[in-house]
């Protein structure tokens, strides 16, 4: 998972590489990345991008 701006450029510390992967099945997986939250990202609109292997995605909901 990785944040985008709202130009679709990758936001440093909140890329594929600088987050936690996600495994497993559950109906709720806790995002992280490994030195930032979304609490440390300034107030703008941004967009989420999924990188999935065999995975189905039903919602996101994101929290800070």
């Amino acid at each position: 998972m990785e944040l985008l701006t709202a130009d679709g450029f990758r936001v440093p510390g909140f890329s594929k590489a600088d987050s936690n992967p996600l495994t497993g099945d559950s109906l709720t997986h806790p995002v992280g990345w490994k030195k930032q939250t979304l609490a440390d990202l300034p107030a703008g609109k941004y967009m989420l991008r999924l990188h999935l292997d065999d995975a189905e995605v039903f919602a996101v909901t994101l929290k800070h």
